[in-house]
C-alpha cells in the first residue's frame, strides 16, 4: 500500500511540475529550436593540432522570435560561441563548440546544454572523438 500511494505521489508531482514548465508557453506565439544534428564526431584528432571547433545550426520552427540564453559546457575543455540576437521564425542560429585536447588521451565524449526560451528549454549537444596520444 506504501508503495502504490508513493507512485501516486510520484506521478502526481510529475504532472504538477510538466503543467509548470508550460504554463507560460501562449501557444499560438512560441518559438522552437530545431537542430540539424545534436552529435558531432570529430574522429581521431590529435593534441598537436590544437583545439577542434564544431558549428551546430538551429532554426526556429516556432512564430516567435527564439533567444538563447546561455551554453554551459560538461568541463573546461569545452567551450561554446552562439547567436545571441534573436532567431527570427524561420531563420538559423549557431552555436560553436570547441574542444581543446590539450591534457587529454583516448576517447572523449562531452555535452553542451543550450538554454533558450524556446518550448524545449534545454537541449543537450554532444561532441566525441578521440584523442591520438
Amino acid at each position: 500500500m506504501k508503495y502504490i500511494f508513493l507512485v501516486i505521489i510520484v506521478i502526481a508531482g510529475y504532472v504538477l511540475c510538466m503543467a509548470t514548465i508550460y504554463d507560460d508557453i501562449d501557444p499560438e506565439h512560441f518559438s522552437r529550436s530545431i537542430y540539424e544534428s545534436v552529435e558531432y564526431d570529430f574522429g581521431n584528432i590529435s593534441v598537436d593540432n590544437g583545439v577542434v571547433t564544431h558549428t551546430f545550426e538551429c532554426v526556429n520552427s516556432g512564430n516567435s522570435p527564439l533567444i538563447i540564453l546561455d551554453v554551459t559546457s560538461s568541463c573546461e575543455c569545452t567551450t561554446a560561441q552562439f547567436t545571441t540576437s534573436p532567431i527570427a521564425p524561420g531563420e538559423k542560429g549557431l552555436v560553436s563548440v570547441t574542444y581543446d585536447p590539450a591534457g587529454h588521451s583516448g576517447n572523449f565524449n562531452k555535452m553542451v546544454v543550450v538554454k533558450s526560451n524556446g518550448i524545449e528549454r534545454f537541449v543537450r549537444l554532444v561532441v566525441k572523438g578521440y584523442v591520438v596520444p
